[in-house]
């Protein structure tokens, strides 16, 4: 298989590059070791609302609109902070992180879930990944 980009790692940014690279007309693949994109969660899902903008994600995704905090010291201190605006956005990671996925298949990119890059080399004319994917191994070269 031939490729223009491999893009490694189905995370927010990875599939995010992927959908703009794919737009922009080069063959793309994205490979993510995990069974699904979203699972398992590596952060909380607090981003900004610029980032909700950028993304092109769904607003659907935001579970709550945050205009301040309220922050435990290990004192026991608590200091409020508050605000007239929204300062963050939680939102389902998971849903997140698959909208962006199914943005990059909508541009044209392949997105291969349980696979996993196992090594990169420079080729004549390219690069060669060796990819595995439940038990098999393949490779693809001049990307």
């Amino acid at each position: 298989m031939d490729f223009d980009v491999i893009v490694i790692g189905g995370g927010p940014i990875g599939c995010a590059v992927a959908r703009d690279v794919a737009a922009a007309g080069c063959s793309v693949m994205v490979v993510e070791e995990h069974p699904r994109i979203g699972d398992p969660l590596r952060c909380s899902g607090l981003i900004t609302s610029r980032t909700l903008q950028l993304s092109r994600v769904s607003t659907n995704v935001v579970l709550h609109k945050l205009t301040g905090a309220r922050v435990h010291a290990p004192g026991g201190d608590v200091l409020e902070l508050y605000g007239n605006r929204v300062y963050a956005l939680a939102v389902d990671r998971a849903a997140f992180d698959r909208d962006l996925a199914a943005q990059a298949k909508a541009a044209g990119a392949e997105v291969m879930c349980s696979m996993r890059a196992e090594d990169i080399n420079l080729v004549p004319g390219g690069v060669q990944v060796k990819l595995r994917q439940r038990g098999t191994r393949g490779k693809i070269e001049k990307i």
